[in-house]
């Protein structure tokens, strides 16, 4: 999740959406007083090394903390923003003015196609994957759609919703309304954790296939994405 003052913009970070690369891209933009949550050690390893801004100015301004956070703070819980942050929650804490003010945008991607990421990223570390089925059971809805990230009450919150599947063309979108150039070309953060490269169809099994459609049915329903064989 990125603030950006001087360009007045919001990221929202979703997972499995190259959100790595974009917070990596965007971090070049970024100052002293913007926000920028934490990325893994690799890629935080990986944003020093191109000398771009890490983690820095996590911490909610206490003079937006509510009555709850002012609570919780004298038990030394202090309120910070994370790596996937929902939209209504930063919302809440930086405020109605600059939420109002400043161009908020995430990435969303086909659920199955996404479902595919995710089995390969969690499983990473495994010589030997476990039943896809069995997975995708084991998951929670919102640990499976990025659905509330974006959205309260089933309303979007953000100003856009880039697609996955045209993201070159929606960032270069993006950039030339915020007067900056969003290039990941070079950038391929969790690329290389997808081991088998097919389309998601050859992949996911139909048990598979309808633990997704239940899971996502929204995003699934709101963007018109389809199984496509």
């Amino acid at each position: 999740m990125i603030i950006c003052h001087e360009h007045k913009f919001i990221f929202i970070k979703t997972r499995k959406t190259a959100g790595t690369s974009i917070e990596t891209a965007l971090s070049m933009f970024c100052g002293e007083s913007d926000s920028l949550t934490s990325l893994s050690s690799e890629d935080e390893s990986a944003r020093k090394d191109l000398g771009l801004r890490g983690m820095q100015n996590i911490h909610v301004p206490l003079l937006r903390y509510s009555k709850v956070d002012l609570v919780n703070l004298a038990k030394l819980q202090r309120k910070r923003f994370h790596n996937h942050s929902p939209a209504a929650e930063v919302r809440r804490y930086v405020g109605k003015d600059k939420w109002s003010k400043y161009f908020v945008f995430c990435v969303e991607r086909n659920p199955f196609d996404r479902a595919v990421s995710q089995y390969f990223w969690k499983n990473r570390k495994l010589t030997e994957k476990p039943d896809m089925t069995e997975f995708f059971r084991t998951l929670s809805t919102p640990s499976m759609s990025n659905w509330n990230v974006y959205s309260s009450k089933d309303e979007l919150l953000v100003d856009k919703v880039l697609r996955y599947e045209s993201l070159d063309q929606e960032l270069s979108e993006v950039g030339n309304l915020l007067g900056i150039n969003i290039d990941i070309s070079s950038i391929h953060a969790k690329s290389h954790t997808r081991t088998d490269k097919r389309n998601y169809t050859e992949i996911i099994d139909n048990k598979s296939r309808l633990i997704i459609e239940e899971r996502c049915a929204k995003e699934i329903k709101h963007f018109g994405y389809q199984w496509l064989d």
